[in-house]
């Protein structure tokens, strides 16, 4: 009961995170039970321009493994009990995204087979559309997993409601890409966002209740 109570405080102080996510949830659900997935795909792509063909061919790795390996990477210069906490977070988000993705939901097709009219879309050019597993977005969760993980270690509302915008433009660019229908970013984000939160807060107390000589030490002071 006392690491809920403590989760729930710090969630509140987070608030300009967690409220627009909650709004998500409860926005995106309405449209998840009473739309049919595609209109959205082809809504983004009637947006269609150079500039966000680049813009989001790029963006899009904020979503990539490179992130990942980034994102650890800094967490080791920050406090090692971060980037432990940071590498169970995006492992255990990783292989579930991935068991769904590739195991349970393989057959899901994505906009590239789902649309079956060639001139139903516009999309950039020079990207490889995949075909199938399309559920959920791995981009989403990765992206959802690392700026959640950066919420929860900061203290600036500004900083928290930007976080929460940096990854929801991740999805976004999965479905402008034609790669993701928004289901499969709507469910990626809840997946990464829920895990990243308990595994942050149940590794924070175990940590701080054996309270290791090494946890608050970083790369910067070995």
């Amino acid at each position: 009961m006392h690491l809920i109570k403590i989760t729930l405080q710090e969630i509140a102080k987070r608030k300009y995170f967690y409220i627009p996510f909650i709004l998500m949830v409860i926005i995106g659900g309405a449209q998840v039970i009473f739309y049919k997935k595609g209109p959205e795909v082809i809504l983004l792509d009637r947006f269609n321009n150079s500039f966000l063909d680049y813009f989001f061919n790029i963006y899009t790795y904020l979503g990539s493994f490179w992130a990942n390996l980034v994102f650890i990477i800094v967490l080791l210069f920050i406090r090692f009990d971060l980037a432990i906490t940071g590498f169970l977070c995006s492992s255990v988000n990783g292989i579930a995204g991935r068991i769904l993705q590739r195991e349970i939901f393989l057959s899901k097709p994505r906009p590239g087979d789902f649309f079956t009219d060639p001139g139903a879309l516009t999309i950039f050019k020079e990207i490889d559309l995949n075909s199938l597993g399309s559920f959920p977005s791995g981009h989403t969760v990765t992206a959802f997993t690392i700026f959640c993980f950066f919420a929860l270690i900061t203290e600036s509302n500004i900083v928290h409601l930007s976080f929460f915008i940096l990854a929801l433009l991740v999805g976004v660019s999965r479905i402008y890409l034609a790669q993701h229908f928004f289901n499969d970013i709507y469910f990626g984000a809840i997946l990464a966002t829920v895990i990243t939160t308990v595994i942050f807060f149940t590794a924070w107390h175990f940590l701080k209740y054996k309270n290791p000589s090494w946890a608050s030490r970083s790369l910067r002071n070995l």
